[in-house]
Parts: C-alpha cells; sequence; structure tokens
C-alpha cells in the first residue's frame, strides 16, 4: 500500500504542475480563458483528491467511481479527437496522469478498508462495541415499536411488574441518598 500511495503523491504533483498555467494564469493554446480556468479547476480537484486518498486511503473506495468515470471519459473524447485530427498525441499525455491516478485509487480501494467503518472517537468506539455486544436473549418476546418506549418493555416485563418493581427500590433509593 506504500507504494502504490507514494505513487498517487506523485501523479497528484505532476497533475498539479500542469494545471497551474491554464488555472492561474488561464492559458491554454487553444481554449478561451474562462474555458481554460473550468478545465484547470477541475484537473486541481482531481489532483486533491487523489492526495486525500493518498493521505487516507479508506476514503479511495468513495472516490473510485468519480475518477473512474473522469478517467474513462477523458480516453474516449482523447481517443476522438485523435482520430479526427483535432489534437496531438503531446496535447492529449497529461490525461494519462488521470487514468494512473484512477488505477492507483482502485489499487487502494481494494487494500484499504472504508474509512467510515473506523470509529472517530472513542466515545464512538464504545457505542459501536456495546451496540454490537447487546443481543436479545434467546426467547425474548420481540417489542412493538409502541411498547418500546416503556421502561422495561424489552426484558418483557408488564406494567405492574414495572410498579411493583419500582415501589420495592424506593426505600432503598431514598436510603442511599440520606
Amino acid at each position: 500500500m506504500g507504494a502504490a500511495r507514494a505513487a498517487l503523491v506523485g501523479v497528484a504533483a505532476a497533475q498539479l504542475t500542469l494545471t497551474v498555467p491554464a488555472l492561474v494564469l488561464g492559458r491554454d493554446r487553444a481554449a478561451p480563458v474562462h474555458v481554460t480556468h473550468e478545465v484547470g479547476s477541475f484537473d486541481a480537484a482531481v489532483a486533491v483528491g487523489f492526495l486525500v486518498a493518498a493521505w487516507r486511503p479508506g476514503r479511495a473506495i468513495g472516490m473510485r467511481t468519480l475518477i473512474g468515470a473522469a478517467a474513462a471519459l477523458l480516453v474516449v473524447t482523447a481517443l476522438v479527437d485523435l482520430a479526427l485530427g483535432r489534437t496531438g498525441l503531446l496535447d492529449e499525455a497529461p490525461h494519462l496522469l488521470v487514468v494512473a491516478g484512477w488505477l492507483l485509487v482502485r489499487r487502494l480501494a481494494a487494500l484499504a478498508p472504508p474509512s467510515w467503518d473506523r470509529p472517530r472517537s472513542l466515545r464512538s468506539a464504545l457505542a459501536v462495541a456495546t451496540t454490537a455486544a447487546v443481543r436479545r436473549p434467546t426467547g425474548a418476546r420481540r417489542v412493538a415499536p409502541a411498547e418500546a418506549q416503556r421502561p422495561g418493555a424489552a426484558r418483557g416485563a408488564s406494567t405492574g411488574a414495572l410498579a411493583r418493581r419500582a415501589a420495592s427500590t424506593r426505600p432503598a433509593r431514598e436510603a442511599a441518598s440520606r
């Protein structure tokens, strides 16, 4: 995984290097400034996505489809433009960075667990652990949603049993509070 992460950082750096003239200066041979800025914004966003995936590989799963669609569309349009003689091979070569980045993102997505599976704090880790550990005992009755609001309903206690239990523990609670 370390090699894929390092390679993805390299692809992101190359993508940003090629993007800066288009994004900041608005310079491209054939496109108007507005279109150049839009294309530069997209290319910079892809590079930032690559950096995020390299930093947090679990996020690559969410990026896989988006980057794959962008890479596929860039390849198709590049092939069409090359076949029709609208552009040259050197003009289309930078799109290979997105294809390479997509392959690396796919690799990271396959190797890393999803980032949303990892708890972000001790509190959420304990909540996940206790939720998974609490199971309904065998033979316990299923509780309807309206009954679930009543304390003790999940244990199958009736209203009368709850009242008797509360009454029997009241003197002990009062003594403990003194």
